[in-house]
């Protein structure tokens, strides 16, 4: 009996189902920031010269 299942066809379509419930996820329930992103002092991808104080500026 389980020589018979096409156990190739079965990897491929798990992974397939796998990877649209994951961009389904990420698509329909976008992730929430954390309160201490954003700006130059947050997890924002900013650059150095786009902040206002130079005191902002964190090292990298």
């Amino acid at each position: 009996m389980l020589q018979n299942i096409p156990w190739q066809e079965v990897i491929v379509g798990a992974c397939v189902v796998a990877a649209a419930l994951f961009l389904a996820r990420r698509w329909i329930f976008p992730g929430k920031k954390a309160a201490s992103c954003g700006g130059c002092s947050g997890c924002a991808k900013t650059t150095d010269s786009s902040c206002s104080t130079p005191s902002e500026k964190t090292p990298n």
